[in-house]
C-alpha cells in the first residue's frame, strides 16, 4: 500500500511522541530520517526534519488522533498532598553558593599544602629528597582537590538529608 506523509517535525522528541501515539492506536507508522536527523541539528535542517508517514487508508484516523493530541493544554488537578522532592535539583542561587564554597575550599587547601611543601623544601633535612617545582604544584593541587571533595561531600549530605 502507498504511504502518505501527514506531518513534519523539526524536533526528534516531538516526532517520536507523535509516532508512539499513532502506534498506540494501532496505526502503521514510519518516521523518516530518524537516525540521520538525530546526529546533528544542521543535518536535521538540511534534510527537512522528520517526516511522519502512514498508510493511505489510515490518513484520516491519523490526522484525527494528532489533532486531538494538539487540541490544547491538558488541565491537571492540583495535588494538595504533594510533598517536596528531596532529590529535586538545587536552585540557581544555592548552586552558585555551593560552587563558590567548593572553589574557596580548593584554594584554601592548595594554599595550605603549598605552604607545607615549601616549608619542607626549605628545611632540607639530611637524607631527604628535595622537592621540585612539579612536586610543589602537585601537592598544592592535591590539597585543593582533597579540601574541595570533603566540602562537596558535606554539602551533598546536607542536601540529600531529609
Amino acid at each position: 500500500m502507498d504511504q502518505v506523509r501527514i506531518a513534519r517535525f523539526i524536533d526528534l522528541q516531538e516526532a517520536q511522541i507523535a509516532t508512539g501515539l499513532l502506534q498506540s492506536r494501532g496505526l502503521t507508522v514510519y518516521l523518516q530520517n530518524e537516525q540521520l536527523g538525530a546526529l546533528d541539528f544542521l543535518i536535521r535542517q538540511a534534510i527537512g526534519g522528520f517526516g511522519l508517514w502512514v498508510r493511505q487508508d489510515e490518513v484520516a484516523l491519523a490526522n484525527a488522533v494528532l489533532s486531538e493530541a494538539t487540541a490544547g493544554p491538558i488541565e491537571l488537578e492540583p495535588d494538595d498532598e504533594m510533598e517536596p522532592d528531596p532529590y529535586a535539583p538545587v536552585g540557581p542561587a544555592q548552586g552558585w553558593v555551593a560552587i563558590t564554597l567548593v572553589f574557596l575550599a580548593w584554594l584554601f587547601g592548595a594554599a595550605l599544602f603549598w605552604t607545607v611543601a615549601i616549608s619542607v623544601r626549605l628545611r632540607r633535612l639530611p637524607g631527604s629528597v628535595s622537592l621540585s617545582g612539579i612536586a610543589l604544584a602537585s601537592a598544592a593541587v592535591l590539597g585543593g582537590t582533597l579540601a574541595a571533595m570533603l566540602l562537596l561531600n558535606f554539602l551533598l549530605k546536607q542536601h540529600l538529608a531529609y
